[in-house]
């Protein structure tokens, strides 16, 4: 059996992440589907009512993105930062 060492802590999913969800408040119309469709939970309400992702638990699926009615939800790529390409 090899014995394997994690070197570095998981912090959260932005540590992988590909893209992360951003909300148009101009579009967005408050319905909470994008807080209803979340497999992780992420979506949460801001202090103005609106909606936002929690991005330590985002995954960036875009499923919040893909059933918005009023298409407010774009996916924005990240920048990659896996160990082994950040310098």
């Amino acid at each position: 059996m090899i014995d394997l060492t994690i070197t570095e802590e998981f912090h959260s999913n932005q540590d992988w992440r590909n893209s992360k969800p951003v909300w148009d408040k101009e579009k967005c119309v408050q319905c909470g589907i994008c807080y209803l469709f979340c497999p992780d939970g992420a979506v949460c309400l801001d202090e103005e009512g609106y909606y936002q992702a929690e991005l330590d638990y985002c995954k960036g699926c875009g499923l919040c993105s893909r059933q918005c009615p009023t298409k407010c939800i774009s996916m924005e790529e990240e920048v990659a930062r896996l160990p082994w390409q950040v310098r």
